[in-house]
């Protein structure tokens, strides 16, 4: 048996927004291999989730770091002081601007920031 004291200030999590141009780190399981994997890269731009179980919008942040299936759910922290900064929701083939309709980014990861 194996017994490690924490200290209860290190037990809650702590939690901070992330900016556009912050590094992040995501951190899931594959759903093919059922294993444990991350990824890194950075905010790139907040946008809205519309889909077919969100009756209003639901504010997300597309970030360049990848995603696999069985990721969703998994923890998004910022690289700068491991800090908790949202839930993985899933990935986008693209995102669009809404006034223009061109192309802004494509194949990103899409996360709820914490408020």
């Amino acid at each position: 048996m194996v017994y490690h004291k924490n200290a209860e200030a290190n037990l809650t999590p702590r939690f901070r927004n992330s900016r556009i141009g912050d590094k992040v780190n995501l951190y899931g399981y594959s759903f093919i291999s059922a294993m444990p994997v991350s990824s890194s890269g950075e905010n790139l731009i907040n946008t809205s989730l519309a889909n077919s179980w969100n009756k209003v919008a639901c504010v997300v942040v597309a970030a360049n770091a990848g995603v696999v299936k069985g990721m969703s759910v998994g923890a998004v922290c910022n690289a700068s002081d491991d800090t908790l900064a949202g839930v993985i929701v899933g990935y986008s083939s693209r995102i669009d601007n809404n006034q223009s309709g061109k192309t802004l980014y494509r194949d990103v990861a899409l996360y709820v920031p914490l408020p």
